[in-house]
Order: C-alpha cells, then sequence, then structure tokens
C-alpha cells in the first residue's frame, strides 16, 4: 500500500477554507491544459506558469474525448469537513499500522 498527500490532521483555517472552494469548484473536465493553467493563476497569480503547467499535467488526466479530467476522487469534495476529519483520522491509524513490504515503509 502506498499513501500520498494524507494529512489526518485537516487544517480549518481561511486558508485552507480557501483552497477548498477553489478545488471544489474546479470544473470537471477542461478543456485544455492552458484553461487549467488560467484558473490555478486566477486563485494565486504569483504562480509561474510553466511550474503550474508541469503540476498540473501531473494531476489531470487525458479522457477519451480530448479533455482533462482530475486523477482524484472528486466525491471526498462532496463530503463536510467536520465528517472527512474522522475518515482521516482513521486513514492515519491505519497507515501507522502498515507492516514493511518489499520496498520498506517510511515515515
Amino acid at each position: 500500500m502506498v499513501l500520498v498527500d494524507v494529512a489526518p490532521g485537516v487544517q480549518r483555517s481561511s486558508g485552507a477554507q480557501r483552497i477548498r472552494e477553489f478545488t471544489s469548484g474546479a470544473p470537471d473536465p477542461l478543456d485544455s491544459i492552458e484553461e487549467a493553467v488560467a484558473r490555478a493563476r486566477e486563485f494565486n497569480p504569483r504562480r509561474d506558469p510553466a511550474l503550474l503547467r508541469r503540476s498540473l499535467l501531473h494531476n489531470l488526466r487525458e479522457r477519451p474525448d480530448g479533455r482533462l479530467t482530475w486523477k482524484y476522487d472528486r466525491r471526498f469534495l462532496a463530503i463536510p469537513l467536520a465528517e472527512r476529519g474522522a475518515e482521516l483520522e482513521g486513514l492515519g491509524a491505519a497507515a501507522s499500522q502498515v507492516a514493511s513490504g518489499a520496498g520498506g515503509a517510511r515515515r
């Protein structure tokens, strides 16, 4: 099992709320990578467009119709934040129980 970007301690700050609003309001599908970069630059105009493009290409996948969709399961964003905290805490507890596999576990 590999866990990536799991944060059991969900922050409830205004900055975290702004990020949640940005990600939950992201269009799906997107017509182009340029559309994704433009939207991300509206959120944070100081980001380098080339770096944004690279990051977004890592987080998007192309659909058979040529449009782009997010790699992550967006249904998670529909879960109220208060309920997500309990689910993430359970994931943190489960992750601490994972035995070292062939490649070894890192903490």
